[in-house]
Protein backbone atom coordinates (compact mmCIF):
# COMPACT_ATOMS: atom_id res chain seq x y z
CA UNK A 1 0.00 0.00 0.00
CA UNK A 2 1.40 3.38 -1.00
CA UNK A 3 1.79 6.08 1.67
CA UNK A 4 -1.51 7.87 2.11
CA UNK A 5 -3.52 5.07 0.43
CA UNK A 6 -6.71 4.13 2.22
CA UNK A 7 -8.94 1.08 2.44
CA UNK A 8 -12.10 3.02 3.38
CA UNK A 9 -13.38 5.60 0.89
CA UNK A 10 -17.17 5.20 1.24
CA UNK A 11 -18.08 8.43 3.03
CA UNK A 12 -21.47 10.12 2.72
CA UNK A 13 -20.34 13.74 2.97
CA UNK A 14 -23.94 14.98 3.31
CA UNK A 15 -24.16 13.36 6.75
CA UNK A 16 -21.57 15.83 8.02
CA UNK A 17 -23.76 18.87 7.34
CA UNK A 18 -24.69 20.46 10.65
CA UNK A 19 -21.84 18.72 12.49
CA UNK A 20 -19.97 20.87 15.01
CA UNK A 21 -16.24 20.13 14.90
CA UNK A 22 -14.06 20.43 17.97
CA UNK A 23 -12.98 24.02 18.36
CA UNK A 24 -16.41 25.46 17.53
CA UNK A 25 -16.73 25.10 13.74
CA UNK A 26 -20.14 24.09 12.38
CA UNK A 27 -20.30 22.53 8.91
CA UNK A 28 -22.99 24.08 6.73
CA UNK A 29 -23.33 23.86 2.92
CA UNK A 30 -21.19 21.47 0.86
CA UNK A 31 -19.22 23.57 -1.63
CA UNK A 32 -17.38 20.71 -3.34
CA UNK A 33 -16.95 16.98 -2.80
CA UNK A 34 -14.90 14.13 -4.22
CA UNK A 35 -14.30 10.57 -3.12
CA UNK A 36 -11.52 11.42 -0.69
CA UNK A 37 -12.18 15.06 0.24
CA UNK A 38 -14.91 17.65 0.67
CA UNK A 39 -15.17 21.38 1.24
CA UNK A 40 -17.86 22.91 3.44
CA UNK A 41 -18.94 26.43 4.23
CA UNK A 42 -18.18 26.73 7.95
CA UNK A 43 -19.66 28.85 10.71
CA UNK A 44 -17.20 29.87 13.43
CA UNK A 45 -19.23 29.81 16.65
CA UNK A 46 -16.84 32.16 18.44
CA UNK A 47 -16.78 34.62 15.52
CA UNK A 48 -20.12 34.73 13.66
CA UNK A 49 -18.80 37.26 11.14
CA UNK A 50 -15.93 35.06 9.95
CA UNK A 51 -16.17 33.89 6.32
CA UNK A 52 -14.64 30.42 6.63
CA UNK A 53 -14.46 27.07 4.87
CA UNK A 54 -13.59 23.62 6.21
CA UNK A 55 -11.50 21.23 4.10
CA UNK A 56 -12.01 17.60 5.16
CA UNK A 57 -9.79 14.75 3.95
CA UNK A 58 -9.75 10.99 4.39
CA UNK A 59 -6.86 9.91 6.58
CA UNK A 60 -5.37 6.66 7.77
CA UNK A 61 -6.08 5.44 11.29
CA UNK A 62 -3.83 7.08 13.94
CA UNK A 63 -2.34 9.49 11.37
CA UNK A 64 -5.02 12.19 11.16
CA UNK A 65 -3.81 13.73 14.42
CA UNK A 66 -0.27 14.17 13.10
CA UNK A 67 -1.58 15.87 9.95
CA UNK A 68 -3.65 18.17 12.16
CA UNK A 69 -0.48 19.03 14.10
CA UNK A 70 1.21 20.06 10.83
CA UNK A 71 -1.66 22.44 10.12
CA UNK A 72 -1.54 23.85 13.64
CA UNK A 73 2.21 24.37 13.28
CA UNK A 74 1.51 26.51 10.21
CA UNK A 75 -1.08 28.42 12.24
CA UNK A 76 1.47 29.17 14.98
CA UNK A 77 3.84 30.74 12.45
CA UNK A 78 1.41 33.69 12.14
CA UNK A 79 3.10 34.78 8.91
CA UNK A 80 1.50 37.51 6.79
CA UNK A 81 2.60 35.54 3.72
CA UNK A 82 0.65 32.41 4.71
CA UNK A 83 -3.13 31.92 4.74
CA UNK A 84 -2.91 30.38 8.20
CA UNK A 85 -5.56 27.89 9.38
CA UNK A 86 -8.13 28.99 11.93
CA UNK A 87 -8.18 25.50 13.42
CA UNK A 88 -7.56 21.84 12.65
CA UNK A 89 -8.31 18.42 14.09
CA UNK A 90 -9.76 15.00 13.36
CA UNK A 91 -13.20 13.39 13.38
CA UNK A 92 -14.94 10.22 12.15
CA UNK A 93 -17.85 9.45 9.83
CA UNK A 94 -19.17 6.13 8.47
CA UNK A 95 -16.26 4.35 10.13
CA UNK A 96 -13.70 6.48 8.29
CA UNK A 97 -11.07 8.68 9.94
CA UNK A 98 -11.10 12.27 8.71
CA UNK A 99 -8.65 15.14 9.12
CA UNK A 100 -10.00 18.68 8.82
CA UNK A 101 -8.59 22.17 8.52
CA UNK A 102 -10.62 25.39 8.81
CA UNK A 103 -9.47 28.39 6.74
CA UNK A 104 -10.63 31.88 5.98
CA UNK A 105 -12.31 31.93 2.59
CA UNK A 106 -10.02 33.82 0.17
CA UNK A 107 -11.28 36.70 -1.93
CA UNK A 108 -9.66 35.29 -5.08
CA UNK A 109 -7.02 32.83 -6.25
CA UNK A 110 -4.15 33.73 -8.55
CA UNK A 111 -5.38 31.00 -10.89
CA UNK A 112 -8.49 33.10 -11.63
CA UNK A 113 -6.40 36.15 -12.49
CA UNK A 114 -4.00 34.19 -14.73
CA UNK A 115 -6.93 32.67 -16.64
CA UNK A 116 -7.80 36.17 -17.85
CA UNK A 117 -4.30 37.39 -18.71
CA UNK A 118 -0.61 36.86 -17.89
CA UNK A 119 0.76 38.92 -15.03
CA UNK A 120 2.92 41.96 -15.64
CA UNK A 121 6.51 42.03 -14.41
CA UNK A 122 5.50 44.18 -11.44
CA UNK A 123 2.68 41.82 -10.47
CA UNK A 124 4.91 38.77 -10.87
CA UNK A 125 7.51 40.42 -8.62
CA UNK A 126 4.97 40.87 -5.85
CA UNK A 127 3.71 37.29 -6.16
CA UNK A 128 7.23 35.85 -6.20
CA UNK A 129 8.27 37.89 -3.17
CA UNK A 130 5.28 36.67 -1.14
CA UNK A 131 5.87 33.12 -2.35
CA UNK A 132 9.54 33.13 -1.38
CA UNK A 133 8.91 34.58 2.08
CA UNK A 134 6.01 32.24 2.81
CA UNK A 135 8.02 29.18 1.80
CA UNK A 136 11.00 30.35 3.82
CA UNK A 137 8.75 30.44 6.90
CA UNK A 138 7.48 26.90 6.27
CA UNK A 139 10.87 25.40 5.41
CA UNK A 140 12.63 26.93 8.42
CA UNK A 141 10.09 25.19 10.68
CA UNK A 142 10.36 21.72 9.19
CA UNK A 143 7.35 21.94 6.86
CA UNK A 144 6.92 21.57 3.12
CA UNK A 145 4.08 23.07 1.10
CA UNK A 146 3.78 20.26 -1.41
CA UNK A 147 1.50 21.91 -3.97
CA UNK A 148 2.90 25.29 -5.07
CA UNK A 149 0.93 26.52 -8.11
CA UNK A 150 -1.27 29.50 -9.05
CA UNK A 151 -4.37 27.86 -7.56
CA UNK A 152 -2.63 27.73 -4.16
CA UNK A 153 -1.80 31.46 -4.09
CA UNK A 154 -4.68 33.55 -2.77
CA UNK A 155 -5.70 37.13 -2.10
CA UNK A 156 -6.99 37.76 1.43
CA UNK A 157 -7.87 41.42 1.85
CA UNK A 158 -4.76 43.43 1.00
CA UNK A 159 -2.35 40.50 1.21
CA UNK A 160 -1.06 37.96 -1.29
CA UNK A 161 -0.66 34.68 0.59
CA UNK A 162 0.26 31.05 0.10
CA UNK A 163 -2.49 28.60 1.07
CA UNK A 164 -1.74 26.06 3.80
CA UNK A 165 -4.29 23.25 3.40
CA UNK A 166 -1.63 21.03 1.83
CA UNK A 167 1.29 21.54 4.24
CA UNK A 168 3.04 18.44 5.54
CA UNK A 169 6.16 17.60 7.52
CA UNK A 170 9.21 17.90 5.27
CA UNK A 171 10.52 14.58 4.00
CA UNK A 172 7.32 12.65 4.76
CA UNK A 173 4.36 11.76 2.58
CA UNK A 174 1.14 13.49 3.66
CA UNK A 175 -0.87 11.57 6.25
CA UNK A 176 -4.21 12.45 4.66
CA UNK A 177 -5.60 12.44 1.13
CA UNK A 178 -4.55 16.06 0.54
CA UNK A 179 -5.29 17.79 -2.80
CA UNK A 180 -3.25 16.53 -5.74
CA UNK A 181 -0.44 18.89 -6.70
CA UNK A 182 -0.61 20.49 -10.13
CA UNK A 183 3.16 20.19 -10.46
CA UNK A 184 5.49 17.38 -9.36
CA UNK A 185 9.25 17.85 -9.20
CA UNK A 186 11.24 15.34 -11.31
CA UNK A 187 12.39 13.45 -8.21
CA UNK A 188 8.87 13.25 -6.72
CA UNK A 189 6.95 10.03 -7.35
CA UNK A 190 3.46 10.77 -6.03
CA UNK A 191 3.94 13.71 -3.64
CA UNK A 192 6.18 16.74 -3.24
CA UNK A 193 7.64 16.32 0.23
CA UNK A 194 10.82 18.42 0.33
CA UNK A 195 11.73 22.12 0.23
CA UNK A 196 13.67 21.40 -2.97
CA UNK A 197 10.51 20.07 -4.62
CA UNK A 198 8.67 23.22 -3.57
CA UNK A 199 11.32 25.32 -5.30
CA UNK A 200 10.95 23.35 -8.54
CA UNK A 201 7.22 24.15 -8.38
CA UNK A 202 8.08 27.83 -7.90
CA UNK A 203 9.87 27.74 -11.25
CA UNK A 204 6.90 26.06 -12.91
CA UNK A 205 4.54 28.60 -11.35
CA UNK A 206 6.63 31.49 -12.68
CA UNK A 207 6.36 30.11 -16.20
CA UNK A 208 2.59 29.76 -15.91
CA UNK A 209 1.78 33.19 -14.45
CA UNK A 210 3.91 35.00 -17.06
CA UNK A 211 2.87 32.96 -20.14
CA UNK A 212 -0.57 31.52 -19.24
CA UNK A 213 0.87 28.14 -20.28
CA UNK A 214 1.27 25.29 -17.84
CA UNK A 215 4.78 24.03 -17.36
CA UNK A 216 5.05 20.60 -18.95
CA UNK A 217 7.56 17.90 -18.00
CA UNK A 218 10.43 19.99 -19.35
CA UNK A 219 9.69 23.70 -19.62
CA UNK A 220 13.22 25.07 -19.49
CA UNK A 221 12.81 26.40 -23.02
CA UNK A 222 9.74 28.38 -21.91
CA UNK A 223 11.59 29.57 -18.81
CA UNK A 224 14.56 30.83 -20.83
CA UNK A 225 12.25 33.18 -22.75
CA UNK A 226 10.87 34.89 -19.65
CA UNK A 227 11.87 38.54 -19.08
CA UNK A 228 14.68 39.30 -16.64
CA UNK A 229 15.10 38.48 -13.83
CA UNK A 230 12.36 35.82 -14.00
CA UNK A 231 13.99 33.70 -16.69
CA UNK A 232 17.17 33.26 -14.64
CA UNK A 233 15.20 32.53 -11.46
CA UNK A 234 12.91 30.01 -13.17
CA UNK A 235 15.84 28.16 -14.75
CA UNK A 236 17.61 27.88 -11.40
CA UNK A 237 14.44 26.56 -9.75
CA UNK A 238 13.83 24.05 -12.56
CA UNK A 239 17.24 22.39 -12.19
CA UNK A 240 16.86 18.60 -12.35
CA UNK A 241 19.36 18.22 -9.50
CA UNK A 242 17.53 19.19 -6.28
CA UNK A 243 20.80 20.27 -4.63
CA UNK A 244 21.40 22.82 -7.40
CA UNK A 245 18.15 24.68 -6.78
CA UNK A 246 18.17 27.87 -4.69
CA UNK A 247 16.70 28.09 -1.22
CA UNK A 248 13.49 30.07 -0.74
CA UNK A 249 15.41 32.98 0.80
CA UNK A 250 17.85 33.01 -2.11
CA UNK A 251 14.97 33.44 -4.55
CA UNK A 252 14.24 36.79 -2.92
CA UNK A 253 17.89 37.78 -3.35
CA UNK A 254 17.80 36.75 -7.01
CA UNK A 255 14.66 38.81 -7.55
CA UNK A 256 16.23 41.90 -6.01
CA UNK A 257 19.63 41.08 -7.54
CA UNK A 258 21.67 41.71 -4.39
CA UNK A 259 23.44 39.66 -1.69
CA UNK A 260 21.28 37.77 0.78
CA UNK A 261 22.60 39.83 3.73
CA UNK A 262 21.34 43.02 2.11
CA UNK A 263 17.96 41.44 1.44
CA UNK A 264 17.56 40.61 5.14
CA UNK A 265 18.16 44.26 6.02
CA UNK A 266 15.60 45.35 3.44
CA UNK A 267 13.10 42.82 4.75
CA UNK A 268 13.00 44.52 8.15
CA UNK A 269 11.44 47.56 6.50
CA UNK A 270 9.01 45.51 4.39
CA UNK A 271 6.48 44.46 7.03
CA UNK A 272 3.48 46.23 5.49
CA UNK A 273 1.24 44.56 2.92
CA UNK A 274 2.90 46.41 0.03
CA UNK A 275 6.62 47.30 0.02
CA UNK A 276 7.29 51.00 -0.20
CA UNK A 277 10.21 50.50 -2.57
CA UNK A 278 12.47 47.88 -4.02
CA UNK A 279 16.22 48.36 -3.35
CA UNK A 280 18.33 49.35 -6.33
CA UNK A 281 20.25 46.56 -8.09
CA UNK A 282 23.98 46.24 -7.53
CA UNK A 283 24.80 47.27 -11.11
CA UNK A 284 23.34 50.74 -10.55
CA UNK A 285 20.35 50.40 -12.90
CA UNK A 286 16.98 51.64 -11.77
CA UNK A 287 15.07 49.30 -9.50
CA UNK A 288 11.61 48.13 -10.58
CA UNK A 289 8.70 50.17 -9.21
CA UNK A 290 6.71 48.80 -6.28
CA UNK A 291 4.45 46.08 -7.70
CA UNK A 292 0.68 46.46 -7.66
CA UNK A 293 -1.19 43.26 -8.51
CA UNK A 294 -4.57 43.59 -10.20
CA UNK A 295 -6.27 41.10 -7.88
CA UNK A 296 -5.96 43.52 -4.97
CA UNK A 297 -8.25 46.54 -4.41
CA UNK A 298 -6.74 49.97 -4.80
CA UNK A 299 -6.07 51.97 -1.68
CA UNK A 300 -7.65 55.40 -1.16
CA UNK A 301 -5.23 58.35 -1.53
CA UNK A 302 -3.97 59.91 1.66
CA UNK A 303 -5.50 63.17 2.86
CA UNK A 304 -3.59 66.28 1.95
CA UNK A 305 -1.42 67.95 4.54
CA UNK A 306 -3.61 71.08 4.80
CA UNK A 307 -6.38 69.03 6.37
CA UNK A 308 -4.01 68.27 9.22
CA UNK A 309 -3.37 71.95 9.88
CA UNK A 310 -7.09 72.79 9.68
CA UNK A 311 -7.93 70.06 12.17
CA UNK A 312 -5.20 71.27 14.53
CA UNK A 313 -6.57 74.84 14.38
CA UNK A 314 -10.11 73.70 15.19
CA UNK A 315 -8.80 71.70 18.12
CA UNK A 316 -7.01 74.76 19.55
CA UNK A 317 -10.22 76.84 19.31
CA UNK A 318 -12.25 74.17 21.10
CA UNK A 319 -9.70 73.97 23.91
CA UNK A 320 -9.82 77.76 24.42
CA UNK A 321 -13.65 77.74 24.55
CA UNK A 322 -13.58 75.00 27.15
CA UNK A 323 -11.03 76.84 29.32
CA UNK A 324 -13.02 80.13 29.21
CA UNK A 325 -16.43 78.58 29.92
CA UNK A 326 -18.30 79.91 33.07
CA UNK A 327 -17.78 77.81 36.16
CA UNK A 328 -20.83 76.12 37.66
CA UNK A 329 -21.37 74.45 40.95
CA UNK A 330 -22.07 70.76 40.72
CA UNK A 331 -25.70 69.85 41.24
CA UNK A 332 -26.28 67.15 43.80
CA UNK A 333 -28.35 64.27 42.54
CA UNK A 334 -29.90 61.38 44.33
CA UNK A 335 -28.33 58.00 43.77
CA UNK A 336 -30.47 55.72 41.63
CA UNK A 337 -31.97 52.72 43.30
CA UNK A 338 -30.22 49.44 42.70
CA UNK A 339 -31.54 47.83 39.55
CA UNK A 340 -33.46 44.62 39.83
CA UNK A 341 -31.49 41.50 38.94
CA UNK A 342 -31.97 40.15 35.46
CA UNK A 343 -34.08 37.06 35.00
CA UNK A 344 -32.12 33.82 34.61
CA UNK A 345 -31.07 32.24 31.34
CA UNK A 346 -33.78 30.72 29.15
CA UNK A 347 -31.77 27.53 28.75
CA UNK A 348 -30.72 24.80 31.14
CA UNK A 349 -27.19 24.79 32.53
CA UNK A 350 -26.00 21.82 34.57
CA UNK A 351 -22.73 21.24 36.41
CA UNK A 352 -21.19 17.78 36.27
CA UNK A 353 -19.25 16.33 39.18
CA UNK A 354 -15.97 14.43 38.69
CA UNK A 355 -17.31 11.17 40.11
CA UNK A 356 -19.94 10.83 37.34
CA UNK A 357 -22.66 10.67 39.97
CA UNK A 358 -25.49 13.18 40.20
CA UNK A 359 -24.94 16.76 38.99
CA UNK A 360 -23.33 18.93 41.63
CA UNK A 361 -25.98 21.60 41.22
CA UNK A 362 -29.60 21.56 40.14
CA UNK A 363 -30.49 23.07 36.76
CA UNK A 364 -31.00 26.81 36.90
CA UNK A 365 -34.31 27.81 35.31
CA UNK A 366 -36.01 31.19 34.84
CA UNK A 367 -38.62 30.42 37.53
CA UNK A 368 -35.97 29.46 40.07
CA UNK A 369 -34.10 32.71 39.59
CA UNK A 370 -37.27 34.80 39.66
CA UNK A 371 -38.33 33.13 42.92
CA UNK A 372 -35.18 34.16 44.80
CA UNK A 373 -33.96 37.56 43.56
CA UNK A 374 -32.46 38.54 46.90
CA UNK A 375 -30.28 35.44 47.09
CA UNK A 376 -29.08 35.97 43.54
CA UNK A 377 -28.09 39.56 44.33
CA UNK A 378 -26.09 38.44 47.34
CA UNK A 379 -24.12 35.74 45.56
CA UNK A 380 -23.53 37.19 42.08
CA UNK A 381 -21.22 40.01 41.06
CA UNK A 382 -23.32 42.88 39.70
CA UNK A 383 -21.36 43.28 36.46
CA UNK A 384 -23.02 40.47 34.54
CA UNK A 385 -26.48 41.63 35.65
CA UNK A 386 -25.88 44.92 33.85
CA UNK A 387 -24.83 43.34 30.59
CA UNK A 388 -23.87 40.07 28.92
CA UNK A 389 -23.12 36.74 30.52
CA UNK A 390 -19.65 35.56 29.50
CA UNK A 391 -18.50 31.94 29.42
CA UNK A 392 -15.26 30.13 28.60
CA UNK A 393 -15.91 27.57 25.83
CA UNK A 394 -13.48 24.64 25.90
CA UNK A 395 -15.10 22.09 23.57
CA UNK A 396 -18.09 21.86 21.22
CA UNK A 397 -20.10 18.71 20.49
CA UNK A 398 -23.14 17.82 18.42
CA UNK A 399 -24.43 15.33 21.06
CA UNK A 400 -25.14 16.12 24.71
CA UNK A 401 -23.83 12.75 25.88
CA UNK A 402 -20.43 13.52 24.35
CA UNK A 403 -20.36 16.96 25.99
CA UNK A 404 -21.39 15.49 29.37
CA UNK A 405 -18.61 12.91 29.16
CA UNK A 406 -16.01 15.55 28.27
CA UNK A 407 -17.13 17.81 31.12
CA UNK A 408 -16.76 14.94 33.61
CA UNK A 409 -13.28 14.26 32.23
CA UNK A 410 -12.27 17.93 32.64
CA UNK A 411 -13.56 18.04 36.23
CA UNK A 412 -11.72 14.82 37.10
CA UNK A 413 -8.40 15.96 35.62
CA UNK A 414 -8.44 19.72 36.28
CA UNK A 415 -9.63 20.74 39.73
CA UNK A 416 -11.43 24.04 40.19
CA UNK A 417 -12.61 24.65 36.61
CA UNK A 418 -16.20 23.55 37.33
CA UNK A 419 -16.82 22.35 33.78
CA UNK A 420 -20.43 22.00 32.70
CA UNK A 421 -22.54 21.29 29.64
CA UNK A 422 -24.22 24.37 28.23
CA UNK A 423 -26.58 24.79 25.26
CA UNK A 424 -27.44 28.34 24.13
CA UNK A 425 -30.34 27.10 21.97
CA UNK A 426 -31.61 24.20 24.05
CA UNK A 427 -30.21 21.73 21.51
CA UNK A 428 -27.13 21.12 19.35
CA UNK A 429 -24.44 22.42 19.58
CA UNK A 430 -23.59 21.46 23.18
CA UNK A 431 -20.70 23.43 24.67
CA UNK A 432 -18.35 22.33 27.42
CA UNK A 433 -17.77 25.54 29.38
CA UNK A 434 -15.71 26.34 32.47
CA UNK A 435 -16.36 28.60 35.43
CA UNK A 436 -20.07 29.22 34.97
CA UNK A 437 -21.40 32.72 34.31
CA UNK A 438 -18.84 35.52 34.52
CA UNK A 439 -17.96 39.03 33.46
CA UNK A 440 -15.79 39.45 30.39
CA UNK A 441 -12.68 40.14 32.48
CA UNK A 442 -13.26 37.07 34.66
CA UNK A 443 -13.79 34.90 31.59
CA UNK A 444 -10.60 36.19 29.94
CA UNK A 445 -8.57 35.39 33.07
CA UNK A 446 -10.05 31.90 33.35
CA UNK A 447 -9.41 31.18 29.67
CA UNK A 448 -5.76 32.12 30.12
CA UNK A 449 -5.57 29.86 33.18
CA UNK A 450 -7.21 26.95 31.35
CA UNK A 451 -4.81 27.24 28.42
CA UNK A 452 -1.91 27.30 30.85
CA UNK A 453 -3.17 24.04 32.38
CA UNK A 454 -2.99 22.32 28.99
CA UNK A 455 -6.57 22.69 27.76
CA UNK A 456 -7.18 23.57 24.07
CA UNK A 457 -5.32 26.61 22.75
CA UNK A 458 -8.34 27.49 20.60
CA UNK A 459 -10.72 27.77 23.57
CA UNK A 460 -12.55 31.08 23.48
CA UNK A 461 -14.82 33.37 25.50
CA UNK A 462 -18.30 34.26 24.28
CA UNK A 463 -21.11 36.45 25.60
CA UNK A 464 -24.65 35.05 25.72
CA UNK A 465 -27.65 37.36 26.17
CA UNK A 466 -31.34 36.47 26.77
Amino acid sequence: MMPGELTTTDVDWTQLQGTVLEGGYQLETILAAEESEATFKARVLGDPGANAIARIFLARENEAEQQAQDWLQAKRLASRYLAAPLGAGQTRSDGATLAYVVLRRPDETLNEAVTERPLSKEEASEVLLALARGLEQLHSHGLAHGAVSPDRIVAVGEAIQLSTEGVRSAGRAPLAQLPRARYLAPESEAFNTTPEADLWCVGATLVEILTQQRCEEDCTEQAAKLPAPFGRIALKCLETDPAARPKAGQVEALLLDQPRSEVKKASLAARSARPASVPAPANGTAAPPPPVIAMRPKQEPKLRAWWIYAAAGILVVLVLIWLLRPKQQPIATARPAASAPRQGAAWESKTLSPDEAQPAAKPVTPSAVAGAPAAASATRAPEYVKGSVWRVVLYTYAKQTDADSKARWVNAKYQGLNAETFSPSGGSPYLVVAGGRMTREEAARLRQKARGMGLPRDSYIQNYQQ
